[in-house]
């Protein structure tokens, strides 16, 4: 409640592609360090997971690898991670969207463009156009540098899929 409330007095609800999307900019700290001081408890490679997916959720069934298929279910155990679309579909997504804030706060801004890389490249091993988009979105967002024709094909696709801000965005990076 205090999250919802917290968003609302700064006007940092809106309507995203998933649903409601609270600004995890604005949140209150104590919010933002109980729940990293949670997270603190995670394995290496249970932290490592999960930031991949705080950066590209919800994250496909196809962008896990089999080895990580135990870090996963020690995830959804441990209640960080839950199904992003219909049961059964495979998709995952945090359970909090105040967990990515958590989970990316101390990052620093070469670490958080890495993993957007990171976790674009394993989308892009899926050929599937939502992901191809998702990965282009995380290089845009990470700085890397991408083809005209991948930056075209990002501004088509945001268009149709009404999300202008991000057609407008990979159109300027053509040029």
């Amino acid at each position: 409640r205090e999250l919802v409330l917290a968003a609302e007095r700064t006007g940092g609800i809106r309507q995203g592609a998933f649903g409601i999307e609270l600004d995890a900019e604005r949140l209150p700290d104590h919010i933002v360090g109980t729940v990293a001081g949670r997270l603190d408890a995670l394995r290496g490679e249970e932290r490592a997971f999960a930031e991949l997916v705080a950066v590209a959720q919800p994250w496909p069934p196809g962008a896990t690898h089999e080895d990580e298929r135990e870090v996963v279910d020690e995830l959804r155990a441990a209640g960080i991670l839950i199904d992003a679309g219909p049961h059964g579909s495979g998709y995952l997504q945090l359970a909090h969207p105040v967990f990515a804030e958590a989970l990316l706060t101390r990052l620093g801004r070469g670490e958080r463009a890495d993993l957007r890389e990171r976790a674009a490249g394993r989308l892009l091993e899926l050929d599937a156009a939502p992901t191809r988009f998702t990965a282009l979105c995380l290089l845009m967002d990470a700085g890397a540098p991408l083809e005209p024709a991948e930056l075209l094909w990002a501004a088509t696709y945001a268009h149709g899929a009404g999300d202008h801000a991000r057609a407008i965005a990979a159109a300027d990076r053509i040029s």
